[in-house]
């Protein structure tokens, strides 16, 4: 993968995590925690 295509990628994603941290109400930081464990599983 190309470095351009690798940083877009990165940013689109960091852009992604930011507007789901930002559609939590409440224990925001807990619930991302839970989806990086969530994503982090390789079952």
């Amino acid at each position: 993968m190309p470095q351009n295509d690798y940083n877009q990628s990165r940013q689109e994603f960091e852009q992604f995590r930011e507007k789901l941290y930002q559609s939590f109400n409440y224990r925001r930081d807990t619930v991302m925690e839970l989806v990086d464990a969530l994503a982090a599983n390789s079952y």
